[in-house]
């Protein structure tokens, strides 16, 4: 499973987004991730977030401050895939 880029996972770099905490890197897991990994699960890497998780949709970001520019639709280009969270 993917991890969120704003919960730390031990030795793994955590940017949340941001420049502002690059080459930060957790000394330990956040409790979510050991009670996956207790429980079995793999984590295989970490999902990127938008500039400190609060920028808003990535349609109305400007160019250059999102992490990633978000991924075109196939059927409908003049919109991203994304998805909400909670």
């Amino acid at each position: 499973m993917a991890i969120k880029d704003n919960i730390a996972v031990a030795g793994i770099p955590m940017m949340n987004g941001s420049r502002a905490v690059e080459g930060f890197i957790p000394g330990r897991d956040a409790t979510v991730v050991q009670r996956l990994l207790d429980a079995g699960a793999i984590i295989a890497g970490k999902s990127v977030c938008e500039d400190l998780c609060c920028s808003g949709p990535a349609s109305l970001r400007p160019a250059g401050r999102c992490a990633t520019r978000g991924i075109r639709r196939a059927r409908r280009a003049d919109r991203l895939a994304a998805a909400r969270r909670s």
